[in-house]
């Protein structure tokens, strides 16, 4: 994983081989977080739980893979993002574990689960996805995620942020 911080400064932490915490939490967190290749292994084994939290999160194709391999264990991946978090790459498996992705960690209004035409899928699974979002609109959010999510026989909830009462209005 490198990290990297600040505005012009780049701080760099370069962790190689595996971190493990069966049946623990493994927090990964920075500003930008960038996983790639097969050095970066994070094992947190059934019922532990990996969180990876940024300003954005990318999900590109080492994150998916590392992903998949924690859900299919039985893990918890939490993505959690200060802003967007960006599909690059789809996360199809098999989950017992639960996959949760978090948007707008600041509570500003802004934020967002960009699919790009990717998706989450867990058929054959028995894992729950949950979405934490700023929908596009309130009135109608029923269309935000249709294609974009498929469980098995978990449960599919996208919860949506409300930040103040025309939020709450715009539901009724």
């Amino acid at each position: 994983f490198c990290l990297s911080r600040g505005l012009g400064d780049v701080y760099k932490r370069q962790v190689e081989g595996e971190i493990t915490a069966q049946g623990g939490l493994v927090e990964t967190s920075g500003k930008t977080i960038h996983v790639e290749g097969p050095d970066s292994l994070v094992s947190v084994g059934h019922g532990g739980t990996w969180l990876l939290n940024a300003e954005n999160v990318s999900v590109g194709l080492s994150l998916a893979d590392l992903a998949e391999a924690e859900l299919l264990a039985g893990a918890s991946v939490i993505l959690q993002a200060k802003d967007n978090v960006n599909f690059q790459a789809g996360i199809t498996v098999a989950a017992t574990g639960n996959l949760k992705i978090a948007v707008d960690s600041d509570g500003d209004g802004a934020g967002s689960i960009l699919m790009n035409g990717h998706q989450v899928n867990f058929t054959g699974g028995t894992g729950n996805v949950d979405f934490y979002y700023n929908p596009t609109s309130y009135a109608d959010s029923s269309g935000d995620f249709v294609g974009a999510v498929t469980v098995g026989t978990g449960t599919f909830i996208p919860w949506m942020w409300v930040h103040d009462l025309a939020d709450l209005q715009a539901i009724n």
